[in-house]
């Protein structure tokens, strides 16, 4: 019998050994978890996300059967939509802010005026000191890929005058960062120029978890309810299904994920699945379909009776492990 790990002993080693140590340090892990009793997967997926908010990350949750979490550009988007873009463009200001000025406690108002009558000082002051910053810590900021620098460029000056015209601004960049903006020529005048697609994708995935340590934040998370993938035959109730091909392009995001991880800075991956992805055998849904990312997370040596909690790929029990 393969040993098994508690749930609860599972998430006490992540946030010690992870959360609060390795990932807040800058590090980067790809986590697969499967429960093998009668845990629901929305309760591992619960813990894990709650660990992650109590550690101050960024959270997004996401599930194969709404996400086509095959193309790695569906992926982030549905990440992005779960990102609060103008809370950190206000953190990431108020803390270029405090190089010159006293920041108050912030509110909606825009942020010039709040930083004008918290010192006192002209507001063409302020907007000339603060667009300068900008400039240079945001604009040219090379950890972030060139189109999501302009952007978070756009998301900070909008944030810093406010009204109606920087409401304007940021439904534009937040629907390009989303997906949602109708054409890529309505973006010409932010200098942007081109889609986030398949190809790019991945860039401004590490771009955002860059993006986040600089807003203060401990990391970002990324919790996946990947169970659909093994379902060879899902209901047919409109939500996605996958076929053999798309199953295999599914595997081989998580591999990039896997062996992208010295590129990525405070991220956290799980992806939770069902028994059945357990599987080695190659004409299954499981592991064995793609030996690729099995010969990196399958533990070939096993202990029968201890489970080792730091492992890629873990095996859950609500009761106590064994």
């Amino acid at each position: 019998m393969t040993a098994t790990l508690n749930v609860d002993d599972y998430i006490t080693t992540l946030q010690h050994e992870y959360l609060d140590s390795y990932i807040s340090s800058g590090g980067a892990a790809v986590k697969f978890v499967v429960p093998v009793d009668e845990t629901p997967v929305s309760l591992i997926g619960d813990r894990i996300a709650d660990a992650a908010r109590t550690n101050g990350h960024i959270v997004a949750r996401l599930a194969a059967s709404t996400t086509r979490i095959h193309m790695i550009d569906k992926l982030f988007f549905a990440v992005a939509t779960q990102v609060p873009w103008t809370e950190l463009a206000t953190q990431r200001l108020a803390n270029l802010a405090r190089q010159s000025f006293t920041v108050p406690e912030l509110d909606d108002s825009p942020f010039d005026l709040q930083i004008c009558a918290a010192n006192g000082a002209d507001l063409d002051y302020v907007r000339m000191v603060l667009n300068r910053a900008i400039g240079e810590d945001v604009f040219k900021d090379h950890d972030l890929a060139r189109d999501f620098r302009i952007a978070m460029t756009w998301l900070c000056r909008s944030r810093l005058s406010g009204g109606a015209e920087g409401a304007t601004q940021t439904e534009a960049i937040t629907q390009w960062l989303t997906g949602e903006i109708p054409a890529i020529s309505n973006m010409k005048n932010y200098q942007i120029f081109t889609k986030i697609n398949r190809t790019n994708a991945r860039y401004h995935l590490e771009s955002l978890c860059n993006w986040a340590r600089k807003c203060d934040r401990a990391g970002t998370t990324i919790v996946i309810d990947a169970t659909r993938l093994t379902e060879a035959k899902p209901e047919r109730d409109g939500t996605v299904a996958y076929t053999k091909n798309s199953l295999l392009d599914t595997y081989e995001v998580f591999r990039q994920f896997i062996d992208s991880t010295d590129h990525a800075n405070a991220l956290l991956i799980a992806v939770v699945l069902a028994e059945t992805f357990l599987d080695i055998e190659a004409g299954s849904r499981g592991l064995g379909a793609y030996p690729a990312l099995m010969n990196r997370i399958y533990d070939e040596v096993r202990d029968r009776h201890y489970a080792n909690p730091m492992a890629s790929l873990l095996r859950l029990t609500a009761g106590v492990g064994q």
